[in-house]
């Protein structure tokens, strides 16, 4: 008798552990089939297909179907080509939304940043100049950047620092003299401007979220969720590009560029490769004190110029600032053929041998802004034309 219930007892373990594991390896093989239908692209002719108007009633986008890790590609070389031909288009509005401002032209004058507090409480706020030259700081515009201004209306981000242990980053308009918040975020974060959306992305420390949200902040949907590491990213197209922090040597993070496309749930990791602006089938992008350009759609990366802390498309051609600690800091130039032609030089025109700055360069209906610096307690503003020569001054803050 015991000897039968010792052989029945076995039979039913040997069953049980039998079917949990055919449970086991018929789960394994579902999970791999669905990650490889996951990460399969579409055949050209289905990408046509997918209009904007079907890609604009894509709300309800699943996590778990975008957590899985991107398809890497290593363009890396070992020497990277110069490039010998620009081509540079038009800005696309998006584009222009979200990059540098130095003016905003309204009608009856400017808005521009000026220089508020003294030495001991340094700060920037955004003033109106209606054409004297003596622009009044807005209320309510402390620590706020401000990026483009539409149907009269500006917008921009605010960083609340009432509680320095939550420290909010808000998205704001300023609209009949008040800053009014839309979305409510946390200071890591980051925003970035569409015609139609406000797309912003968050990082809880174990994976990021990317949202968009109407101009109103009431309808916010999710698009996707990485497990990268990420910082700056830019939209264009239906997709989106990510800087994507990849751990290095000590504390240092390198970074990669993270392309997720909206259209298919594709989600690619580029080698060498950053955000920056798009222009002409190039991502333009500063890395390394060299500003580099990556194609979009192979992903060859090529050196436009060395030794660059800011730059701006200009008509057909690019304008960049040299490199913040360079020799020739303080200098602008134009690119010509591939190569550079100094136009401006900062020490020059002011005819001194301080240490200068070009913080950034602004270019817009034909008109060329700059902003140079000389330290934290001093601002300039100008309009120069295309060969570099000064037209006028709109701002100069010499507090010491």
């Amino acid at each position: 008798m015991k000897k039968f219930l010792l052989i029945l007892c076995s039979v039913f373990l040997l069953t049980g552990c039998s079917d949990k594991t055919s449970e086991s390896s018929t789960s394994e093989i579902i999970s791999e089939s669905t990650t490889e239908s996951q990460t399969e692209k579409p055949t050209e002719s289905e990408t046509e297909e997918m209009t904007e108007a079907e890609t604009e009633k894509k709300t309800d986008i699943p996590t778990e179907n975008n957590s899985a890790k991107p398809t890497y590609i290593n363009n890396s070389q070992e020497e990277y080509p110069k490039v010998t031909e620009l081509k540079i288009e038009a800005p696309s509005e998006t584009d222009l939304m979200n990059s540098y401002k130095i003016i905003f032209s309204v009608d009856g004058g400017y808005y521009y940043d000026v220089y508020i507090g003294g030495r001991d409480s340094a700060n920037y706020v955004l003033g109106f100049d209606s054409g004297d030259g003596d622009a009044v700081p807005i209320n309510d515009g402390e620590d706020c950047t401000w990026k483009f201004i539409r149907d009269g209306i500006l917008y921009g981000l605010k960083y609340d620092h009432r509680n320095y242990e939550s420290t909010k980053l808000i998205v704001v308009k300023y609209e009949n003299q008040e800053i009014t918040p839309i979305v409510e975020l946390n200071y890591y974060d980051n925003v970035y401007f569409s015609p139609e959306y406000i797309y912003y992305k968050t990082w809880n420390g174990d994976f990021s979220e990317f949202y968009r949200t109407d101009y109103t902040g009431a309808e916010t949907e999710l698009i996707f969720r990485t497990d990268d590491d990420t910082d700056k990213f830019i939209v264009d197209e239906n997709k989106i590009y990510y800087n994507r922090k990849v751990p290095g040597t000590g504390h240092i993070y390198n970074k990669e560029c993270g392309i997720y496309d909206m259209r298919n749930d594709n989600l690619i990791a580029v080698k060498d490769g950053r955000t920056g602006r798009i222009n002409g089938g190039y991502m333009y992008y500063l890395a390394y004190n060299s500003l580099m350009r990556m194609n979009i759609e192979n992903y060859a990366t090529e050196l436009v110029c060395e030794y660059v802390s800011s730059f701006e498309f200009c008509g057909d051609t690019i304008f960049f600032s040299s490199a913040f600690g360079s020799e020739d800091s303080g200098t602008l130039y134009k690119l010509e053929n591939g190569e550079k032609q100094k136009i401006f030089d900062a020490a020059g025109f002011f005819g001194t041998e301080y240490y200068y700055e070009i913080w950034g360069i602004q270019y817009e209906g034909g008109r060329i802004f700059i902003h140079i610096s000389s330290g934290p307690y001093y601002s300039y503003i100008a309009e120069i034309d295309s060969n570099g020569n000064f037209i006028r001054k709109f701002y100069e803050n010499a507090s010491t």
